[in-house]
């Protein structure tokens, strides 16, 4: 499998993107991700850079992730304008396109049904499947309060948000169940995830319970 992730600190914050090779490799030790993710940008930035613009037109990809910069949220109308710029390039590949639905602030958590509307109105319009991520997020939050899943900043992921979106799209693309996975995931000695058992078995039961499998 081949996984291009596109997006912004949400994407790129504690490497997630590169957990979700490691989730993905021991049953695909081929399996590759790339991202092409700046702090702040939106989706729209996105359609205007050669980089990523190439990334999604010259490579032979299994899925296209998008994540659009909400925080602060720009509106429904800002979501289908950037999503609609990439479009042209996105219609020349044949992989399956995700938006990724990302959580509200920790402060804010009123904007989470805004912001579930535009994801899911948006991807319906431009042929993308939603992926919930912040369904998941929001059910842990429910069901185990204790774990923090935010950083300090109380909008980005703390270590074990970033491991939950990762194996949220680990059973997104596999249709695997994510009970089981590892939660020490280490690439060339760095450690991208140490997330204790029992905080991993939580996320990986609200990730079962929310999406699935």
């Amino acid at each position: 499998m081949k996984v291009l992730f596109i997006g912004n600190s949400h994407t790129f914050y504690n490497a997630m993107p590169f957990q979700v090779r490691e989730l993905l490799r021991p049953q695909d030790p081929a399996a590759t991700v790339a991202m092409c993710a700046t702090g702040g940008m939106t989706l729209g930035w996105h359609a205007e850079q050669p980089e990523t613009r190439t990334a999604i037109l010259y490579q032979d990809w299994d899925a296209i992730v998008l994540q659009q910069k909400t925080h602060p949220f720009d509106g429904v109308e800002a979501l289908r304008k950037d999503c609609r710029a990439l479009l042209p390039y996105l219609k020349k590949s044949r992989a399956k396109v995700w938006l990724y639905m990302t959580w509200a602030e920790k402060r804010f958590p009123a904007n989470q049904a805004i912001l579930d509307h535009a994801f899911t109105q948006v991807a319906q319009e431009i042929g993308a499947t939603p992926a919930p991520v912040a369904r998941v997020w929001c059910r842990l939050r429910e069901v185990a309060p204790a774990i923090e899943m935010y950083d300090v900043d109380q909008e980005h992921a703390s270590p074990n948000g970033s491991y939950l979106v990762a194996c949220a799209f680990y059973t997104l693309l596999t249709g695997r169940s994510p009970v089981g996975l590892p939660a020490r995931i280490c690439v060339n000695g760095d450690v991208l995830a140490d997330i204790p058992a029992p905080i991993a078995q939580p996320i990986h039961q609200a990730v079962a319970a929310t999406i699935g499998n």
